[in-house]
């Protein structure tokens, strides 16, 4: 592995090679990915029973015009979520297989694996959200 150019770098590949390994950024990317689809999926099930029939998704704050439907099924909803986190982790996961042995995606894939794994959080983190905001 080269030398990083700056400290920012250095981090970066240490957060991702952290794991033993030759191929550590994939197996960090997976692990990340997998963790993410499970606490998805857990969160809609735990969450299932504690909202009501249907979930508000639209909120205008009495600011604006009113656009779109303002509640949605309970089950789509909370089914949709772990679908799009594990869609989401399954093409990250694919690309990285793909781009793996060019030398212009080695450069960068340590900030790959970064922004997928927080592309996943924020993913999470509105799934959550939903559920509190509907309580």
């Amino acid at each position: 592995m080269e030398v990083p150019p700056n400290i920012d770098d250095a981090r970066m590949v240490s957060f991702v090679t952290r794991f033993a390994g030759n191929d550590a950024p994939s197996r960090v990317l997976s692990a990340g990915s997998l963790a993410m689809v499970l606490l998805s999926a857990v969160g809609s099930v735990i969450a299932y029973g504690m909202l009501a029939e249907q979930l508000r998704i639209h909120w205008t704050l009495g600011m604006g015009p009113y656009y779109g439907p303002e509640f949605a099924s309970t089950p789509l909803i909370l089914t949709l979520f772990p679908v799009l986190v594990a869609a989401t982790a399954v093409l990250a996961c694919a690309l990285d297989a793909l781009l793996h042995d060019t030398a212009e995606f080695g450069a960068i894939r340590p900030y790959y694996v970064v922004a997928v794994l927080g592309t996943l959080g924020v993913l999470l983190g509105s799934q959550i959200l939903l559920v509190v905001a509907n309580l």
